[in-house]
């Protein structure tokens, strides 16, 4: 998953200063309990139920 999609997962509006700086600030805010609980469960729900594709042979 990309680090640009991580913010939507988790339900929370961060600025886009580069992937570093998004991971930081994205766990600065998890931390403070500001994620949502379920935006969470939403996504994370589905990435479980959509595979990923992967490469045939």
């Amino acid at each position: 998953m990309l680090v640009s999609q991580l913010p939507k997962l988790f339900g929370i509006g961060i600025d886009g200063h580069g992937p570093r700086r998004d991971l930081l600030q994205l766990g600065r805010m998890i931390l403070a309990g500001e994620a949502n609980g379920y935006s969470f469960a939403v996504g994370g729900g589905c990435r479980v139920l959509i595979p990923a594709p992967t490469p045939s042979c």
